[in-house]
């Protein structure tokens, strides 16, 4: 199970870098980031540092929270990781990329929810096909999904549940 989750996580905001030999990752939810951590714990079966406090730099007063590990070899097991694709561990998966990449979205309309919306938007095409294949085996019925260009040129595939 943790395998699942972490590789949902490293497929997000997680990183894992064998040139600076560090795995990790860098949040503002300090839940989502201890729940990160403990799975690295579980799956590692390895003592990780303990989370640490600092501002993003890019928004001097936002703080995050970062819980990372520069020992090769959890660096070692985090490059290799993969997992059984059972329902289980899709779910699994699932959770950990919507943790990372996941967004909620409440539509207002004279001040009442009209809509709430659940997706993840990914600019990795071989990610995005994944996750829609693992919703779809789920079961899980996607409301749209939704090919974009940005104004940069980049393309972002988002899916709606």
């Amino acid at each position: 199970m943790a395998e699942a989750y972490l590789s949902g996580v490293f497929d997000g905001d997680g990183y894992r870098y064998s040139r600076f030999n560090q795995v990790g990752l860098n949040a503002t939810d300090i839940d989502f980031v201890r729940h990160f951590r403990n799975s690295l714990i579980e799956f590692v079966k390895e003592p990780i540092p303990k989370i640490s406090l600092m501002k993003d730099k890019r928004e001097n007063r936002k703080i995050v929270y970062r819980a990372q590990s520069h020992k090769k070899s959890v660096v070692r097991k985090c490059l290799n990781l993969s997992f059984e694709e059972t329902k289980e561990n899709k779910i699994h998966y699932l959770e950990g990329l919507f943790d990372s990449d996941g967004h909620v979205i409440h539509r207002l309309r004279n001040g009442k929810y009209q809509e709430i919306s659940l997706g993840i938007t990914k600019a990795d095409k071989k990610i995005y096909e994944q996750a829609k294949s693992y919703f779809e085996e789920l079961g899980i019925l996607l409301n749209k999904t939704i090919i974009e260009k940005l104004k940069s040129g980049k393309v972002v595939y988002r899916l709606k549940i």
